[in-house]
């Protein structure tokens, strides 16, 4: 989700050509990740499904760059639980499980960007004693809030009809709310040390390609 050059104002991603790797330092990750964001907004004003699967790539991305290393959906949950609204930790589900966390992993993230699929992976769920918790179609996503026949769920709203007991999600309300994630975790002057420690282990795409 790095720039592609095809709008105005975007820098082209080129071939490096230098031996050396160049990193970032801490002062430069914020920067860097504010510049994704207005990119993140673009493409979810498209209307289309790629901004939302490049914003689950990113919150992924962020997760990382928080916790220091990949400790996988644990870092994922735990940016959620931790840096997003309350309403992201209390939502109830129709069945009464308050896990929105685990599903936006499991299927906003893994599903999304795995398989283009609001279904949790295949293997996983059927996987014999497995620790699986996504369910399918159990968050929805949306740009305007609309449903087919007209009427309005707003972000955050319970989605419970024709068999989906889901979490609705507004693109732009998402977008926010990872925007003010982002500035929050990475002004924590021991967060940005962790930071720093991921960007030297994978350098971000646009730095080093």
């Amino acid at each position: 989700c790095a720039s592609s050059g095809t709008r105005r104002g975007a820098a082209p991603l080129r071939l490096v050509v230098r031996r050396e790797r160049i990193m970032m330092n801490q002062d430069e990750i914020l920067p860097y990740c504010r510049a994704r964001l207005n990119e993140l907004k673009v493409l979810l004003s498209r209307g289309d499904a790629w901004g939302f699967l490049c914003i689950a790539a990113y919150i992924d991305f962020l997760s990382k760059l928080v916790e220091g290393e990949d400790t996988k959906s644990d870092g994922y949950k735990l940016l959620v639980e931790s840096y997003f609204p309350e309403k992201y930790r209390t939502f109830t589900y129709g069945s009464g499980k308050v896990d929105l966390y685990y599903q936006m992993y499991h299927i906003f993230r893994c599903g999304l960007i795995h398989t283009l699929s609001l279904y949790p992976d295949h293997e996983q769920f059927t996987k014999p004693g497995g620790k699986y918790q996504g369910r399918p179609r159990s968050v929805l996503l949306t740009h305007d809030g609309l449903s087919s026949d007209g009427r309005f769920f707003p972000h955050l709203s319970h989605y419970n009809e024709n068999g989906i007991d889901a979490a609705v999600i507004h693109a732009n309300d998402l977008f926010e709310d990872v925007r003010a994630a982002t500035e929050t975790a990475l002004a924590t002057p021991n967060l940005r040390v962790k930071a720093r420690a991921w960007v030297s282990l994978s350098p971000p795409i646009g730095v080093n390609c």
